[in-house]
Order: structure tokens, then C-alpha cells, then sequence
């Protein structure tokens, strides 16, 4: 039986991004992929913050650059009108190839890889965890002081499971001779569903309808189908697949938002889809599990490195999770509601009913009007310690919270909060206050303190 200190199962984007950063903390990682790369979603949009959190960790996307599509056009009808969007940073890939670049840096940098291997069994045997799985036709058995589970929405760790929005389901085809141009991308909102598409570097067209089968139960074979043309052919901008000629199958899959429970504990974290999936409207999951998955290693650097700051690693992680899914929900659900001709029906309110999340809904306020004007700290408003990262390790800070804040504030300017601050207790003027400030940082970085305290209602009228 082979033993590893780490064992990372999955290597999807968060799977091999996990390997990549424990691998520059110095850890031995083994890294196990279950099968080839493949995925329903065949071309996916990504934000060029992708490629800065890549470039962190070790990955060079120089030699990819070809297989990235900037689209030359952009067709948009979420209202009851067609735009061309131009200022959209939204870049097409093909998302398998995507994978299995991320994937050959992580076995390039000179991480152990079993690929494919497939897990058959798991289990935690006084706190070390024993795989068994099937690589290259043969058993294999390893023991792991640390299990990382990066296998998708399936899951390798079971636990309770947390649905966080409207059931929904996508339908993925492709297409041929559209006649589209080379680089097209679009979007556009229906009365039962939305859909969206965009051309692979083969330009060959890739069509989602996404739906909700608690509304629409559309069953499998040639219903399934049906249902796909059908709402191609109903659309505005997507009828033209009409012109062309399917490729391969239509495929179907799960895309409800939720998260897990319980994303890490002090011999297991859970990250990217094995951790929390996201509404597709936003377009940020691989850029959210990326985000995690870097986390997640720095909480996995913690646990490892001193045992006694478990506790705080663990509630760092929860908290950013939690974080990921308020942003998230609030993001959604407004972009929803910008679809205000379909606002009455089913579909669109399921959609639209999350409402604001507990720590947002306040509204933006000229924060220096008047500088005389008297203002305090709102009674919720405390410093107390909170977790932060140091130096790639989760450590206890004081940290000014409030329910306004989506996260504490530990650090401003470089410096810690509390000794900015120094007394929330008090009234003050908006002047005398910006002026006890500037004595520890300038008088802009004070004003954008004030700024962003007031719009979060830490700092209110004393008036």
C-alpha cells in the first residue's frame, strides 16, 4: 500500500489548482483522475481573471492562446430587445481542453499523477484515509494523512447536500454550417427557459437551453429531443441552428445551485463542484473553483502545519464558501429580474424571489456631504478576532465585523484595522473623524474607510 501525506481526487480545474498551490507549499501530493477530460458543457465563457489566478500558481496559458476565442460578435436579448454588447471581457474555450491544460502543468511541475484511475473504495480508518482504485487495468491501494475531494457534483465524500436556488436543468447540442460568423457568442431569455451559446475553436456552434424540470418535464429519447429543436427554433437569435446540421448527441445535466454542509474538516476539505455549484447565468464557476481551490490549499497549509489552528482554518473556509454563495445569489437574482418582460411568469419569479441577501439591500449614500454632520458606530458594529490569511496560513486577527460587511475587515492600508480605528465608541463629526485617521494613513485611504463604512451602515447618523 503506497502513502501519501495529500491525495486529491479529481482534476477538473479546482483538482489540479489545489495540486499546484500545496505543491509550492511543499507538500507530496497525489493526484487522481478518474477518466479522460470531457464535459457537457463543451464551450464555456471565462473572464481574463482566470488567466491572473493561473499565472499565480504556475500555469502559463502562452502556449493555450490559440485555442481562446475573443467573439468578434455578441448577440444579447435578455429584454424585448437585441443588443451587441462591445464591452464584454467574456472570452470562449473549449472547456475539455481547458481542463487538460491546467492538468499537464500540475504533471509537468512533477506532481504524481494516476490518470485514469477510478475510485472503487473509501473510507477513514483512525484518521487516515484508505483508497482503493482501479489504474491500468489493476488494484492499486493508497493511505492519505489528507484526502482532497475535487470529483465534481458527484461527490467522492457524501454529506448533506444544500439546494440554494430553483431546480434548473440544461441541454447541451452542437452544431455545423450554421453560416454564423467564426466567433459568435449569444444570450437571450424566453418565457419558460434561457438560453446561451458560443462556437469552439473547430467552429463548431455549442446551443444550452437551460429550463426547470419542476415546470417542464421533458423526459428522454426523441421527447427530450423535440423539446431542444423546439425551443431553438421558438427563439429569436437561436433558429438559425435551424439552417445546420446537428453533431453528436444531445446531452442533459444537473446545474441547481448548492453547496455542501460541510466543506472541510481536519482530515478532508471539499473544493470546486465537489464543494458548491453555481448558477450558470453568472459564468464564474470555473473562476469561483479556482478561487477555492487556492483556499482551500492555504487551509489545508494550515491544518497540516500546526494542528492547533485547525479551528481557525475551518471557520475561515466556511466563511468563504458562505461568501462565495451571498455574492452569488445576489448576482443571479438580479440579473434575473432584468428580464422584466417575463417578470409574471413561473420560470422568471422562482428565479427572482431569492430576494437580497441578510448582508446586502443598502442603498449607496454621498458619504461626505457634510462634513460636519455627527456619526458613530452602529451598536453592531464590534472588533473582535476573526480569521484572515498570513503568508499562505489562516491566522486569528482582530477584525472589525458587522452584518453590513460581506467579510470582516482585518487589514486597510496595510495596516491593522484596530489600530486605525483604535475606539469605535463615541460621536463624532465626518471631519474630526477622517482627521483621527489620517494621522495612520493618508486622508484618501481614510476617505475610501469612511466611504465604504457608511455604505455598509457600520458608521450611521448620530443625529
Amino acid at each position: 500500500m503506497h502513502s501519501h501525506q495529500i491525495c486529491i481526487i479529481g482534476t477538473g480545474p479546482a483538482g489540479s489548482a489545489i495540486a499546484l498551490k500545496l505543491k509550492q507549499l511543499g507538500f507530496d501530493v497525489l493526484l487522481i483522475g478518474q477518466d479522460e477530460f470531457s464535459r457537457n458543457f463543451k464551450v464555456e465563457s471565462l473572464t481574463p481573471g482566470v488567466f491572473t489566478l493561473l499565472d499565480t500558481i504556475g500555469v502559463k496559458m502562452d502556449s493555450f492562446a490559440a485555442q481562446i476565442i475573443r467573439p468578434d460578435q455578441v448577440f444579447q436579448k435578455w429584454e424585448d430587445k437585441t443588443v451587441h454588447p462591445d464591452n464584454l471581457s467574456a472570452l470562449l474555450v473549449d472547456r475539455s481542453k481547458f481542463d487538460k491544460h491546467i492538468f499537464l502543468a500540475a504533471s509537468n511541475l512533477g506532481i504524481k499523477v494516476l490518470q485514469p484511475a477510478k475510485v472503487v473504495f473509501l473510507q477513514e480508518v483512525d484518521r487516515t484515509w484508505e483508497i482503493r482504485l482501479i489504474y491500468k487495468g489493476k488494484h492499486e491501494k493508497i493511505k492519505a494523512e489528507f484526502l482532497v475531494d475535487a470529483s465534481g457534483r458527484k461527490s467522492v465524500l457524501k454529506g448533506t447536500k444544500k439546494r440554494a436556488a430553483a431546480h434548473t436543468l440544461a441541454i447541451c447540442g452542437s452544431w455545423k454550417n450554421t453560416g454564423l460568423p467564426k466567433s459568435s457568442m449569444m444570450l437571450e431569455s424566453t418565457m419558460d427557459h434561457w438560453l446561451w451559446g458560443g462556437t469552439l475553436p473547430t467552429e463548431i456552434f455549442n446551443a444550452t437551453v437551460f429550463l426547470d424540470p419542476d415546470i417542464d418535464l421533458v423526459g428522454g429519447g426523441n421527447v427530450l429531443m423535440n423539446y431542444y429543436t423546439s425551443a431553438l427554433e421558438k427563439a429569436k437569435l437561436f433558429n438559425f441552428c435551424q439552417r445546420g446540421e446537428p453533431v453528436g448527441k444531445i446531452s442533459t445535466f444537473d446545474v441547481t445551485p448548492y453547496y455542501y454542509e460541510k466543506p472541510a474538516g481536519h482530515n478532508f476539505i471539499k473544493v470546486g463542484e465537489a464543494n458548491f455549484g453555481l448558477d450558470p447565468l453568472s459564468s464564474q464557476g470555473i473562476q469561483s473553483a479556482i478561487v477555492n481551490a487556492i483556499q482551500g490549499a492555504i487551509v489545508v497549509n494550515t491544518i497540516l502545519s500546526d494542528r492547533r489552528n485547525s479551528m481557525d482554518a475551518l471557520e475561515f473556509y466556511k466563511q468563504r464558501q458562505q461568501e462565495i454563495f451571498v455574492n452569488h445569489l445576489e448576482m443571479v437574482s438580479k440579473s434575473y429580474q432584468e428580464a422584466r418582460h417575463w417578470k409574471d411568469h413561473l420560470f422568471w419569479r422562482k428565479r427572482t424571489r431569492i430576494g437580497p441577501a441578510p448582508i446586502g439591500g443598502w442603498e449607496r449614500k454621498a458619504s461626505l456631504e457634510v462634513q460636519s454632520e455627527m456619526v458613530q458606530f452602529s451598536d453592531q458594529s464590534r472588533i473582535a478576532p476573526t480569521t484572515c490569511i498570513i503568508n499562505d496560513q489562516v491566522i486569528r486577527r482582530m477584525g472589525l465585523l458587522h452584518p453590513g460587511l460581506k467579510r470582516p475587515i482585518v487589514f486597510w492600508d496595510n495596516r491593522e484595522i484596530d489600530s486605525i480605528l483604535d475606539n469605535i465608541k463615541g460621536i463624532y463629526s465626518i471631519s474630526d473623524l477622517i482627521g483621527k485617521w489620517s494621522e495612520k494613513i493618508s486622508e484618501t485611504s481614510s476617505l475610501k474607510l469612511f466611504d465604504r463604512l457608511r455604505e455598509a451602515k457600520v458608521i450611521i447618523s448620530a443625529n
